[in-house]
């Protein structure tokens, strides 16, 4: 997505000039994260959040902003392709700053509210994303200004500029902990960009998790099949020691707790079929299916959905279907599939069969 030159215009700080030596995007860029480096120095960004901190760091960290957003301005002129995420970023900076009582940038927010189109919508959430921080301490002022996000994000659900301005809030400035949830079900239910969808594919505790792929076996695999029992997802490498050490544990999770309910199953990363399939046949005491698929490119698309970065990895799934651990240790996952077991299975609808 381009950026308007009429964008740039009200995102620029300081009137545009051209600088006395050629710079290239790529020195830019740097020139960019230096300064995001020099503004972490001054203060935290949770600082933002306490009117009293904002008070002692309002002048070195407004500066700051200032000169990152007339960066941001000279690299969008240079390459209008440079990414969606460094607007957004412009239209944060300019919220922080209006936070900080910087008039000038207030009046641009304004400006932008005004104006026709997406920009409309930038300005409003820009805005917005400001009063948000701003109600940190006030639970019910700040659930109502989410709302008024919610409404906003609906004029532009596919736009990555809306939904970056909305991962803000998500990461950082919840009054409490429900306020957050209800900023992620903005995520989740009103936004179709790209990097909402990513968020919506990975596994979260508390939200449904299903998932399906080829067994090593060449059959199709669905988890919906085992709706009703605890089902415990282990991504693992027999070329890896860490997971390889782990299946000992799970070996005995499986011989304890198998009659209560719970289903085991494996996802390997193993690069050569034939070696896993041979470590498989030594190792005839890991029993589970085995949900197989190369880790190098172009792998299975389970990993790029999910953002698996290190592996192993476990998931615990409860009986109706719901994430309730992600990235589980071996250490807690006894305490957690416990609870889990110990509850009755959903009572089966009479029409399926």
């Amino acid at each position: 997505m381009k950026t308007s030159a009429f964008l740039l215009a009200l995102l620029s700080l300081v009137p545009f000039a051209l600088a006395q030596e050629s710079r290239t995007p790529h020195v830019v860029r740097t020139y960019i994260e230096d300064s995001e480096h020099a503004l972490n120095k001054i203060a935290p960004a949770a600082d933002l959040l306490k009117p009293e901190k904002r008070a002692e760091i309002a002048k070195p960290y407004a500066d700051e902003l200032k000169k990152q957003n007339t960066l941001i301005d000279e690299l969008l002129r240079l390459d209008p392709n440079a990414g969606t995420g460094y607007t957004a970023r412009a239209l944060r900076n300019l919220a922080g700053l209006s936070l900080l009582g910087d008039a000038e940038s207030t009046k641009r927010i304004d400006t932008l509210s005004k104006a026709s189109g997406p920009r409309a919508t930038y300005g409003k959430l820009t805005g917005l994303l400001r009063d948000y921080y701003d109600k940190h301490t006030d639970a019910a002022a700040q659930l109502k200004v989410i709302e008024s996000v919610r409404t906003a994000a609906k004029a532009l659900p596919a736009d990555e500029i809306v939904s970056h301005l909305i991962f803000d809030m998500y990461h950082r400035g919840a009054a409490i902990p429900e306020n957050r949830e209800a900023v992620e079900s903005i995520l989740l239910k009103d936004l179709t960009s790209e990097s909402a969808k990513r968020f919506q594919d990975q596994p979260r505790v508390g939200h449904p998790f299903a998932f399906a792929g080829e067994l090593l076996t060449g059959q199709q695999f669905r988890s919906d099949i085992w709706k009703g029992k605890v089902i415990l997802l282990h991504t693992w490498s027999t070329a890896d020691a860490g997971t390889r050490s782990q299946i000992a544990k799970l070996k005995q999770i499986n011989k304890d707790h198998a009659a209560k309910g719970l289903e085991l199953i494996g996802l390997s990363t193993d690069n050569n079929q034939k070696d896993f399939a041979a470590y498989l046949k030594d190792n005839k005491d890991i029993s589970w299916p085995q949900l197989y698929f190369r880790r190098d490119p172009p792998g299975h698309p389970l990993l790029a959905k999910w953002r698996i970065q290190a592996f192993p990895c476990t998931y615990v799934i409860d009986r109706n279907g719901i994430c309730r651990g992600v990235d589980v240790s071996m250490d807690d996952l006894e305490k957690l599939l416990t609870p889990l077991l110990d509850e009755k299975p959903p009572a089966k609808d009479p029409k399926k069969p």
